[in-house]
């Protein structure tokens, strides 16, 4: 008995002293993590920068039957929408009876097209010490009518070119015989081709037949 008794109190200390000993890791447990939390950094927002004041562009208005532009000659002709921008070197046709109304902004310039007619938007520039707009356009058939708002106006054709000048003007060009007619509505206009020019005043007109 006394023997089962040592060996008894034997197993208790070894017991005793395994309980003790710190825990070892299990191999492929998961670590704990330590670090810190992070901290959550501000976005700064860019400051805006003002608007740039509106730069010189066209749109299309008062369209009835068959109006269409494209962006560019290599592009398709598509049919044009009330209020539409135009983007320079862009073109615009009219249908037979068909008229649109095309407002150069800012300076309010208005140009009504007649039917059949094709029209390319070539430049806009702006003139800093009136603030007007210079616009050249290049008229390959049919005829305009420019209500000019201050600036200049070009038109351009196969056959001459006619200038507006503060005022108004129309300007009718047969792509097939070349003739070129311009009127002088009010105010100044000029009529010119590599022969020369001729000035014209309030309900004065010139024509060149053909070109050359």
């Amino acid at each position: 008995m006394k023997k089962h008794f040592y060996l008894l109190l034997i197993l208790m200390a070894l017991l005793l002293q395994v309980s003790c000993q710190p825990a070892t890791p299990t191999p492929g447990a998961a670590a704990t993590n330590t670090s810190p939390a992070a901290t959550p950094t501000a976005t700064v927002q860019p400051t805006s920068t003002p608007p740039q004041p509106d730069a010189p562009h066209a749109h299309i208005s008062e369209i009835v039957n068959d109006i269409q532009s494209r962006p560019s000659e290599t592009a398709d002709f598509v049919p044009v929408s009330e209020g539409e921008h135009l983007s320079l070197q862009s073109d615009v046709q009219s249908g037979a009876a068909s008229y649109a109304r095309l407002d150069i902004l800012p300076d309010g310039t208005l140009i009504r097209m007649g039917p059949q007619t094709l029209l390319h938007l070539a430049s806009l520039q702006t003139q800093e010490e009136s603030l007007s707009v210079a616009t050249r356009l290049q008229l390959l058939l049919g005829q305009i009518w420019v209500v000019l708002n201050g600036g200049e106006l070009e038109v351009e054709t196969s056959t001459g070119v006619a200038t507006v000048r503060g005022s108004l003007m129309s300007v009718d060009f047969n792509r097939e015989s070349g003739a070129l007619l311009v009127t002088c509505l009010e105010g100044h206009c000029t009529l010119s081709n590599e022969q020369g020019s001729v000035s014209l005043e309030t309900g004065e007109a010139a024509e060149i037949p053909a070109p050359g």
